[in-house]
């Protein structure tokens, strides 16, 4: 298993699931960022990794639909651009 680590932080266990439909994975990824929320966790400590448009459209929208904040990068130069100059310098 792999341990998500951070600049030495330790983080929750990622979750694997396998579900009959998108729309069932969608929820509980919803569920998931609420109850996390709800416990104190920062959404910009949160991030949905997918592997295709489809995926990421679909999680989009129920975010949208629970009022959660959120940013959809689907793109390279949304991903590029999309941050601030703090955060970029962070990052390098």
């Amino acid at each position: 298993m792999i341990n998500p680590e951070i600049a030495g932080q330790e983080g929750i266990e990622p979750v694997v699931k396998v579900w009959a439909s998108l729309t069932e994975e969608t929820e509980f990824i919803g569920h998931c960022i609420t109850t996390w929320m709800s416990k104190g966790m920062a959404l910009k400590d949160i991030a949905v990794v997918y592997t295709s448009k489809a995926v990421g459209e679909a999680v989009t929208k129920i975010l949208s639909e629970s009022g959660l904040d959120h940013r959809y990068l689907k793109n390279s130069y949304q991903k590029k651009h999309s941050l601030s100059q703090d955060a970029r310098a962070e990052i390098r």
